[in-house]
């Protein structure tokens, strides 16, 4: 959106206060949405308390950025909208300070909302996410014949392309990728890799795309000790990260996998009740991402008695320190900031830590509004510590990647 000021009703602000902020000079905010805000921090259900209390905290984080608007005790609109309700109490909110201000935009995913709005020659949008400051960990450079050449006869490779450390580039000529570079702490070089192969797996593991070779670079650097993968469903996050663990530990540069659990359902499916057993036997059902890549649980259990893997739930990680060990965290769209500092203050002496997600796959508005996992990337991107690549194909199957079509 172009607009530097922006009017939001409450639902846009229980679900992207952190973007609004981010993205706009200043927000301005009605009595009664505060209101409905207050109202819903003690709503019965759950998840609504928490956006709304979550919006609350943002608003009052950024109120060098906030002006606050009483609304008019006169329904200052000349039409037949019930002034008792709270959405025309805010859209008579808008149309007041738009009189004094036409640069101001109101913004609301609610359709009836906006159509009242452009009833009244208010200016009124939809909130839609900016998808160029998405932060994909490389940049597709386009270079012609002799920009090339004048790259590969240099002596001493500049960064003119502003790249983050650690993130990659792609140099492209007439659409073909001819090179792949990384910013470093030491300046540009050329990306190299080695295939993975472990004890589990039959042949030598190999990147099938572009982005999973910048993947095997980054998760095979070991200047880096916060490492992520973001992709669709089958892009092979898994896959390369559990190999990539598992060849380390068969090296013996780390004692052991701390495999986290973040027991969260698939949404829209219904609770199987609690499970039998003692807790390991509970977390069982979420190590099967694990087990596969180890032949079958006979293989995840053995390595478990070889204390070379242990499984965490992510509610018992407080007070907890894990050294000389590769922890791991799947699924990290399901979870929150807090989560997501919690489990990185875990990290202790030659350790690191790996994640990965797929932000369309989180299972409840509160991941959406406060996503641990988005703010990974933006707060750590360009950190020296920090690897990161996106995924964006998948690798599973032909039918695996038909999934897409039914967006």
């Amino acid at each position: 959106m172009d607009y530097d000021h922006v009017f939001p009703d409450t639902n846009i602000l229980m679900h992207h206060a952190q973007e609004l902020y981010a993205l706009h000079d200043k927000i301005y905010i009605c009595g009664v949405v505060l209101e409905e805000l207050d109202r819903l921090k003690e709503s019965s259900d759950a998840e609504k308390a928490y956006l709304a209390r979550t919006a609350a905290r943002t608003i009052n984080e950024n109120q060098n950025k906030t002006d606050f608007l009483l609304c008019e005790n006169k329904f200052t609109l000349e039409c037949d909208l019930d002034s008792t309700r709270n959405d025309n109490r805010i859209i008579n909110a808008l149309h007041h300070i738009q009189q004094q201000d036409n640069a101001i935009c109101g913004i609301s995913n609610d359709l009836l909302f906006r159509l009242k709005c452009k009833l009244l020659n208010i200016n009124c949008v939809e909130f839609q996410q900016d998808k160029d400051i998405i932060y994909t960990g490389y940049k597709i450079i386009d270079l012609t014949e002799d920009e090339l050449a004048l790259w590969y006869t240099s002596e001493i490779k500049t960064n003119k392309w502003g790249l983050c450390l650690n993130e990659y580039g792609l140099l492209r000529n007439n659409g073909v990728i001819v090179d792949k570079i990384k910013r470093t702490k030491t300046g540009i070089e050329t990306v190299k890799f080695k295939t993975i192969q472990t004890a589990f797996s039959n042949t030598k593991i190999k990147p099938r795309n572009i982005q999973q070779e910048l993947a095997f670079d980054m998760l095979q650097d070991p200047n880096t000790h916060y490492k992520c993968l973001i992709g669709r469903w089958g892009s092979g996050k898994d896959f390369l990260m559990i190999n990539t663990a598992l060849q380390l530990i068969e090296e013996h540069k780390y004692d052991k996998i701390v495999w986290v659990v973040q027991n969260f359902g698939v949404k829209d499916t219904k609770d199987i009740g609690a499970l039998p057993g003692g807790l390991n036997e509970k977390l069982m059902p979420f190590t099967n991402i694990l087990s596969d890549k180890l032949g079958g649980q006979s293989g995840l259990n053995m390595f478990i008695a070889n204390r070379q893997i242990e499984i965490v739930p992510l509610a018992y990680m407080r007070g907890r320190s894990f050294d000389r060990a590769i922890v791991m965290l799947s699924e990290a769209e399901n979870v929150t900031k807090e989560h997501m500092q919690l489990l990185m203050s875990r990290v202790g002496e030659k350790s690191m830590l790996m994640v990965n997600g797929d932000f369309k796959q989180a299972d409840s508005n509160i991941f959406k509004a406060n996503s641990g996992l988005k703010v990974f990337i933006e707060k750590l991107k360009g950190h020296e510590e920090f690897g990161y690549v996106m995924f964006e194909k998948t690798e599973r199957s032909k039918l695996a990647e038909m999934a897409g079509l039914l967006d």
